[in-house]
């Protein structure tokens, strides 16, 4: 038997896209997050009261209950929807992937940078290059069928005072296999469509 604790009121976004996910009786799941500045993660779940439909992008206001003895491939929390905020229908990309600079503005949950990291992507040459925050970069870059695979990556040797950003910087690029643009926002994501590194548009830069 189970039981219930106090219910808590949350504001919850849920993206656009339906992922696959590992587990029994999961073959697609949401992406949602509790701030707006979070990356994404796979919701196993569902909320109660709530629809998802394919292309939309929601804000939603939802209790969450702690739930005691779960069954055992259950979660200990219970989500009801309370209300639909904002339900918005998927945005045209306003630029292709080849257009210009792209900024970052999320690296693996990191949002302040002393020196944003930024690439510029040249398709017709499958090239990539641009700055780690700290060193300049370049390589050859696969976009096949929404791939993003990076390969035989130069950096310069520039002696910085900390790498920290361009440490994760370059082992979360090792790491992207598949990208997307939504709206002026370029986000590079992993094999499971988790969401590693998202960039702004820059415009044109050398």
């Amino acid at each position: 038997m189970t039981s219930c604790e106090k219910d808590v009121v949350k504001t919850m976004y849920v993206g656009e896209d339906l992922v696959h996910c590992d587990g029994v009786g999961h073959a697609e799941c949401m992406q949602v997050k509790f701030d707006k500045q979070d990356v994404w993660t796979n919701f196993y779940g569902s909320i109660e009261g709530f629809t998802h439909q394919k292309g939309h992008s929601y804000k939603l206001k939802v209790s969450e209950t702690k739930i005691e003895n779960p069954a055992a491939d259950a979660s200990d929390l219970k989500y009801t929807l309370i209300e639909i905020v904002e339900d918005n229908a998927s945005k045209v990309a306003n630029f292709k992937i080849g257009e210009g600079s792209w900024q970052m503005v999320d690296l693996a949950g990191m949002q302040e940078f002393e020196r944003k990291p930024f690439i510029t992507v040249t398709p017709d040459e499958n090239r990539i290059h641009g700055s780690t925050s700290c060193n300049k970069f370049n390589g050859f870059l696969s976009l096949e069928h929404g791939a993003f695979k990076t390969k035989d990556l130069a950096v310069t040797k520039m002696a910085c005072p900390d790498l920290t950003v361009e440490d994760l910087f370059l082992k979360t690029l090792n790491k992207v296999a598949a990208y997307k643009i939504e709206g002026d926002y370029l986000m590079l994501m992993s094999d499971s469509n988790e969401v590693l590194m998202m960039f702004d548009h820059l415009g044109q830069r050398e």
